[in-house]
């Protein structure tokens, strides 16, 4: 990506923000170049953030995005650099722990890995769902197509099989959708039937797969649901 590509990338990522949007521009510059902020105020001393402390706050509060029109803007910009004759795209929840924010709306249960064999591997907090372009070599850099908050009412399939809807018509290739195990299940496939996606899914290690029932028999007694393993 040039110079010249960046800057319209920033401006049309710009005019995505309907209300607030020098706060909320300044604040993606404050995130994206002070990882190790812990506070408000910490961003705020970002030296790409040129407000006060206290338009962090407004950004978050007052500030309205135009979704659709960002995730446009990021399937147009990041597919123009994709070369390959097929694009592979990847699928998956993450967890972000807040244990300790009790007042923070709509907590749910989240897993949490690499605990002691004695404790629980749960915690607090929130699920994203993002769906992600696949880089052809290894990199440190992932390009996000869109991700949205999985509600404590809505699993990761729902959400993720939502998600390709909003970006079918949006792609002008048929892309391979790579996931996890907890994709392969029929509420995904049936969900996603249609879509101009081809999958590569991991099965679980326990699944069995039949082949098709073979015809009735004639005979007394059910007909068998399913064929050969």
């Amino acid at each position: 990506m040039n110079l010249n590509t960046l800057q319209g990338f920033r401006q049309e990522v710009y005019g995505c923000f309907d209300r607030a949007a020098d706060a909320l521009f300044n604040s993606v510059d404050a995130l994206l170049t002070e990882t190790q902020a812990h506070s408000f105020p910490e961003l705020s001393l970002s030296p790409s953030f040129e407000r006060r402390w206290c338009s962090l706050y407004e950004a978050f509060e007052d500030g309205q995005i135009d979704q659709r029109r960002l995730r446009q803007v990021f399937v147009r910009y990041l597919l123009r650099s994709a070369d390959e004759e097929r694009v592979w795209l990847g699928i998956d929840a993450t967890s972000i722990e807040r244990p300790q924010s009790k007042t923070s709306p709509d907590r749910t249960v989240v897993y949490k890995p690499n605990l002691p064999e004695s404790s629980k591997p749960i915690s607090y907090g929130w699920q994203f769902s993002t769906v992600v372009l696949l880089p052809v070599q290894p990199s440190s850099w992932t390009a996000v197509l869109d991700q949205q908050r999985i509600r404590s009412e809505q699993t990761s399939v729902e959400v993720a099989a939502a998600q390709l809807r909003q970006l079918a018509p949006l792609l002008e290739c048929r892309p391979i959708v790579a996931s996890d195990r907890c994709y392969s299940c029929a509420p995904f496939l049936l969900a996603t039937e249609g879509l101009p996606f081809d999958k590569l899914l991991r099965l679980k290690r326990k699944r069995v797969l039949y082949r098709r029932a073979p015809a009735p028999t004639g005979k007394r007694g059910a007909p068998r649901k399913d064929g050969a393993r």
